[in-house]
């Protein structure tokens, strides 16, 4: 009897199923915002494939640069003195 128990309780923890129901449900969000970032991947990966020469490597580094630039508005345009103060001292 007692062995029947534990082979039951072996079998009802060893099944898949019951497994699955534990998963936590995906927020919507987050799977939304994943299926872009898969997409936004699989172009990433494209664009890459067809990089074929040196030429082609320079085209898309300049093009990443360029998207990056335009995210984060641009770099300064100052080109005055930078004026830095000392305010201290680390002693090695």
């Amino acid at each position: 009897m007692k062995s029947l128990a534990v082979t039951l309780l072996c079998a009802s923890l060893l099944d898949p199923s019951l497994l699955r129901a534990q998963e936590p449900a995906l927020d919507p969000l987050l799977r939304w915002m994943d299926q872009i970032a898969q997409q936004q991947l699989q172009q990433r990966e494209k664009s890459i494939a067809q990089i074929h020469s040196v030429a082609d490597a320079e085209r898309r580094k300049k093009s990443v640069r360029e998207t990056f630039l335009s995210l984060i508005g641009g770099l300064p345009e100052y080109s005055g003195p930078l004026n830095p103060r000392l305010t201290g001292r680390i002693q090695s």
